[in-house]
């Protein structure tokens, strides 16, 4: 018994430093694992190789150093690293994570990323802010280091294109007597493309190659033909003529200027009061009264006496002229004028018939049920409800105004203030925040039902009015996938920027006869400042979005986010998203 008991002794002890082994190996493996960011938006397969483990990603997942991060075809990851970078990766790329060591207030911050393939745009953070030779990104052809700046990477099959929106970077060609040049808007050159044997090429056109974001400062090259790409930063189109890059955006509730060459708001039309006939006083006529002739007194003749004997004279009886009675004149009643009532003047009904989007600045997260009088008018009506919206003053407050946006059956504009004319709940007279709108024409159910094709992507920005708490919104980038046989409508996704932070939001739809409807999933919004950065913060709202143009072929829509712990911080606008070709 007792050797059974030390042997059972002895395994047990085994046992356990096998499992005190095994612990501290795990600890230590967890250990070594440094976060290096989170996670802000998927789309399609993404996931990242993590040792010999696939780990799929979603929102609010980590990434840690030594990950590798793969996106599939048709994806879309966004990142935001710990020191506030933000991280935008295209499909069919893979980038791995070499370092990545961040402590806010002590030295030694460093960051080493290595595109390995795809497309990749970063807007850098405290790391790439602070020590330049602390930030570095590797890829096949040349590495790259920054001097805090925006900027975008995309490897192509013969070589790879580099762009900068913002600050300066420093590109060197990792083959030997390569190119070694600074690009940035105070270089000569903004873009270049980089071939196999590390020559570089100066630009002055956008490169058709990016599809996420370009800047509305630059515009020499600026190709005019149909089916451009607005790049994400700020209203340039690449490949498209349709945006106009002067548009000025507004801000906080304060209507914009005019823009220059843009089209006036149209007078209002003024119907005057109709005013039915007054009918004159009918007063009828007066008759003179009627006096009738005045008969003489008759005097009888006078017989001559007679002088009988002793008889004495006889004098006849004096008969007194006979007078007619006088009969007083008569006057007929006078009728006093009888006045008509007056009729107020009648306002005609108004027919509100027409498709329409409106984002109410007072309350931008709550979709609006609203149609318009008229199409091309920079003073429609509205209707939500019961409510008739009109501007306040009639047409004074109209600004940003556009006919026909990007070539489609689109007017939209913005007024500072309007009015209600009939009193209600769901919205008041405004006089402080104003109502960006949009009316057009939709593309005919029956030709949206009759396409077909199981995959069609619209993630081509055209042209976009929007306005934010924060000043003016910048960046604005709109995707999603559109299976025409099933109905169905996925990979939603919506980013914005304003000064200071990053707003994000996913959604999906369905297609209902011919009609697009669309559903907010989840909304986020982030400090972009590394100083003041924290945690993403929940937001809600709306989106909504219908077809326009012959074929389909585009989509108008209409958004607006707050923050839900302070709803006074929010973004809003509407915006017009093409086909990819």
């Amino acid at each position: 018994m007792t050797g059974i008991k030390a042997r059972n002794s002895k395994h047990s002890l085994i046992s356990a430093l096998l499992f005190l082994l095994l612990f501290f190996a795990n600890s230590s493996v967890l250990a070594a694992q440094k976060e290096a960011g989170k996670t802000l938006l998927v789309r399609g397969e993404v996931f990242s190789q993590r040792a010999d483990a696939k780990v799929p990603l979603k929102r609010r997942s980590l990434i840690y150093e030594k990950d590798e991060i793969h996106v599939g075809k048709e994806g879309r990851a966004q990142f935001r690293m710990v020191d506030q970078a933000l991280i935008s990766l295209q499909e069919n790329s893979v980038l791995q994570i070499q370092k990545y060591q961040y402590i806010k207030g002590r030295g030694g911050n460093s960051a080493l990323l290595e595109l390995l393939s795809g497309g990749l745009r970063t807007i850098t953070g405290a790391i790439g802010k602070g020590n330049k030779k602390a930030y570095e990104l590797r890829t096949p052809l040349a590495t790259i280091g920054v001097r805090g700046t925006d900027y975008e990477v995309e490897i192509v099959s013969n070589g790879m294109y580099v762009a900068v929106w913002d600050g300066v970077i420093h590109v060197r060609a990792r083959k030997r007597n390569g190119c070694n040049i600074l690009l940035g808007r105070s270089k000569p050159f903004m873009f270049i493309f980089i071939d196999r044997l590390g020559r570089c090429k100066g630009l002055q056109q956008v490169p058709e190659v990016f599809k996420t974001g370009h800047s509305s400062n630059i515009t020499p090259g600026i190709q005019k033909r149909r089916g451009g790409t607005f790049v994400a930063g700020r209203s340039l189109q690449a490949r498209g003529s349709a945006v106009n890059p002067l548009i000025q955006l507004v801000q906080n509730g304060v209507p914009p200027l005019q823009k220059p060459g843009s089209l006036q708001p149209d007078p209002p039309t003024v119907t005057p009061p109709v005013t039915p006939p007054v009918t004159p006083p009918v007063t009828p006529p007066v008759t003179p009264p009627v006096t009738p002739p005045v008969t003489p007194p008759v005097t009888p003749p006078v017989t001559p006496p007679v002088t009988p004997p002793v008889t004495p004279p006889v004098t006849p009886p004096v008969t007194p002229p006979v007078t007619p009675p006088v009969t007083p004149p008569v006057t007929p009643p006078v009728t006093p004028p009888v006045t008509p009532p007056v009729t107020p003047p009648v306002t005609p009904p108004v027919s509100t018939n027409h498709k329409a989007f409106a984002v109410d600045q007072s309350q931008p997260s709550k979709e609006l049920n609203v149609k318009a009088s008229v199409l091309n008018s920079s003073v429609p009506v509205f209707r939500v409800g019961l409510n008739l919206l009109e501007s306040f003053p009639a047409g004074s407050a109209t600004s940003d105004f556009q006919q026909s946006v990007g070539g489609y059956p689109v007017s939209w504009g913005y007024w500072g203030a309007f009015t209600s004319r009939f009193a209600a709940k769901n919205v008041t007279n405004s006089t402080g925040t104003g109502l960006i709108w949009a009316t057009y024409e939709a593309t005919d159910p029956s030709i949206v039902s009759a396409r077909s094709g199981t995959f069609s992507r619209y993630n081509n920005i055209i042209d976009s009015l929007t306005s934010s708490s924060a000043g003016s919104l910048k960046n604005l980038q709109v995707q999603m996938d559109v299976n025409f046989d099933s109905g169905n409508i996925t990979n939603g996704a919506l980013s914005a920027n304003t000064s200071d932070e990053t707003w994000v939001a996913v959604f999906d739809g369905k297609i209902n006869a011919g009609d697009m409807d669309l559903q907010l999933n989840g909304a986020s919004v982030i400090n972009s400042d590394a100083n003041t950065a924290g945690p993403a913060r929940d937001a809600n709202g709306f989106i909504a979005g219908d077809f326009v143009g012959n074929n389909a072929e585009a989509v108008l829509g209409a958004f607006g986010l707050s923050e839900d712990n302070n709803p006074s911080n929010h973004v809003e606008g509407v915006f017009i998203v093409e086909e990819e070709k």
